[in-house]
């Protein structure tokens, strides 16, 4: 994530010297928290008077300034840098935050808490023919609010880490397949439907983030799609999907995409 730190430190002037001294701790020892939930953590944590008391003016406290600087974050943005996304409606860059909720579940917060990306990992399919070094961790789902762009990129990234971090080599695998996903990931994504005019096949999403196809041939269609500005789907003579994916099968992070990847350090650690 980007850290607060560094965004919140065009406040610290506000700061005595011996207060700035103090704010800069803090924020260390919270790099982790959600920008829009700090005040509330430092309150809950009981520095909240301790750092107001190092204020120039008893005007200002620590939730106004950490609300001023979300405010101009949302007008001006950040560097585009890991730990940012675009937010397509404001055309600005934001940073975003990646979290743990459990083992198997990543998700990402924009700068006022809302839920921009939800992943579910599987540790357990493990491929009885393939050495250690060729097991992958598997990506179950991965949704992202068509909000911002940028989101997944980040998330694969983590996931990338975490793969390492697991034993897996970094290696990571999905079944590419549009539609078939649960209603909480397709609340993220802001599909009313699960396939449509407006959908795009997963093996398009996943191929932009260095994903390739297993099956054979399948890269290839999936490469010629992308050039023809084709988004993977045609219509089907189901009564339930109106449209359907052509290019839905397993896909495998490319070896380029996982040292890619693992140049920049995790955002969570």
């Amino acid at each position: 994530m980007s850290n607060p730190i560094i965004l919140i430190r065009q406040s610290l002037q506000k700061f005595t010297p011996e207060g700035r001294k103090l704010a800069l701790s803090v924020l260390r020892e919270n790099k982790g928290t959600l920008l829009s939930s700090l005040p509330d953590t430092l309150e809950v944590n009981g520095v909240t008077k301790t750092l107001e008391a190092k204020l120039k003016s008893p005007k200002d406290s620590i939730r106004k300034i950490i609300n001023n600087v979300i405010s101009n974050i949302k007008k001006c943005g950040v560097k585009r840098e890991p730990g940012t996304a675009l937010n397509v409606v404001t055309k600005v860059q934001e940073p975003i935050f990646l979290t743990h909720s459990s083992e198997n579940i990543l998700e990402a917060f924009n700068i006022d808490g809302k839920r921009i990306g939800l992943a579910e990992l599987d540790r357990s399919l493990v491929k009885p023919w393939l050495s250690d070094a060729e097991q992958s961790l598997h990506l179950k789902f991965l949704a992202t609010s068509p909000e911002y762009k940028g989101v997944g990129s980040e998330m694969i990234r983590e996931i990338v880490h975490i793969s390492k971090d697991s034993g897996f080599s970094g290696n990571v695998s999905l079944e590419a397949c549009t539609g078939s996903i649960p209603s909480e990931f397709m609340r993220i994504c802001g599909y009313e439907k699960a396939c449509g005019p407006e959908a795009v096949s997963a093996a398009i999403k996943y191929s932009k983030m260095g994903f390739v196809s297993s099956v054979d041939g399948m890269q290839e269609k999936i490469m010629a799609e992308i050039a023809q500005g084709g988004n993977g789907m045609r219509r089907s003579n189901s009564a339930y999907h109106g449209y359907k994916d052509i290019l839905t099968g397993p896909m495998e992070l490319s070896k380029e995409a996982i040292n890619k990847y693992l140049l920049v350090p995790s955002v969570i650690k």
